[in-house]
């Protein structure tokens, strides 16, 4: 692992990574000008720079479960996020934050001249323009989860609340603050197809349950788990059009593909008015909530994902006054 550590800015950290590899030195004097941008990003949101790691990485899902604690989330992550990749992650690791980003985002021209053939070189030239846009983007987004962190914003703990409820209060709580970082992303930094309907997530979607409910149909715990996984994930999907809709200022019905309406009818068009209008009470990373409020928001969303997740085919419920749960298919029109 190797680390620089100007002053004034987030400290950048290099693991698994051939620097040579992204056109640096053992101990550079500067940083070519992607890098010096995403570390400016994070210094620029970050209350204090000081207690903030952008880390450069070889592997993402092994940087990342090196800093996930002991237990199921730790063993099951994967690069898989629906229709969506891995791009980035910001992760509370002890008292700092941590940015972690890919380093084939950073790949040097001349480092890949040598080391490919002369139409892998010819790809990684053609692709460049969208692989920088995309990497400032995200990093822009990434940084606004810094604010939140460090702000005490993102503490998903409900302690109170049974498995099942904690449960949706987690996802509602990731869709509420994946919300509040697209409303940081710049004009400049956006491409129009982020308002669009999002009719792979809800493919995604399907092809997942299928192949989880064809694997785990004799094992309901796995089977709940793991369809909440996916459903966050198409949740999210949406949370990012809801964003893009509102920094954009379109206030028009979502525009749903013909082609796409019929399959959206049964994943959820019920719950979308209402999905978007529950997150528009929220405020950019920037600006400083009350925690009293944006729980009651996380709540309200919590129990439209409960109802979302019913939509999907699927009922998850605490019995016993907690003591058990309960799940079953309620409908299997997304098995078929």
């Amino acid at each position: 692992m190797t680390e620089f550590n100007p002053a004034t800015y987030v400290t950048v950290v290099f693991e698994d990574v051939a620097l040579e590899n992204i056109g640096l030195d053992p101990a550079p004097d500067e940083y070519p000008e992607l890098i010096a941008f995403c570390r400016s990003e994070v210094t620029n949101m970050a209350a204090d720079p000081t207690q903030v790691r952008l880390v450069i990485v070889g592997d993402m899902v092994e940087a990342i479960k090196r800093r996930l604690p002991a237990g199921p989330e730790r063993d099951s992550f994967d690069a898989d996020r629906g229709a969506g990749m891995l791009a980035a992650k910001t992760m509370v690791v002890g008292d700092e934050v941590h940015v972690i980003v890919p380093a084939w985002c950073f790949l040097d021209t001349q480092a890949m001249r040598n080391g490919s053939t002369d139409a892998e070189f010819a790809e990684f030239v053609r692709t460049a323009p969208a692989r920088e846009r995309m990497i400032r983007r995200t990093v822009v987004h990434e940084a606004q989860h810094v604010a939140m962190d460090q702000a005490g914003e993102d503490d998903a703990d409900y302690p109170d609340a049974h498995w099942v409820r904690k449960t949706f209060l987690g996802a509602a709580h990731q869709v509420a603050v994946e919300y509040r970082a697209e409303l940081g992303v710049r004009q400049e930094l956006r491409e129009d197809y982020e308002t669009t309907f999002p009719a792979e997530s809800l493919g995604a979607f399907r092809s997942d349950a299928r192949e989880l409910y064809a694997a785990y149909s004799t094992d309901v715990s796995a089977l709940s788990y793991y369809l909440m996984v996916q459903a966050i994930h198409l949740w999210k999907a949406f949370g990012y059009v809801a964003a893009a809709r509102r920094v954009d200022g379109i206030e028009a019905a979502l525009d749903v593909p013909q082609q796409e309406r019929a399959l959206w009818e049964q994943m959820g068009a019920v719950c979308w008015e209402r999905f978007e209008q529950a997150l528009a009470k929220l405020e950019a990373a920037d600006t400083r909530i009350v925690d009293t409020e944006f729980r009651a928001t996380v709540a309200q969303l919590a129990d439209l994902l409960d109802e979302w997740f019913v939509e999907l085919g699927f009922s998850w419920r605490d019995v016993e006054n907690g003591r058990n749960t309960w799940f079953e298919v309620v409908s299997g029109h997304l098995l078929i």
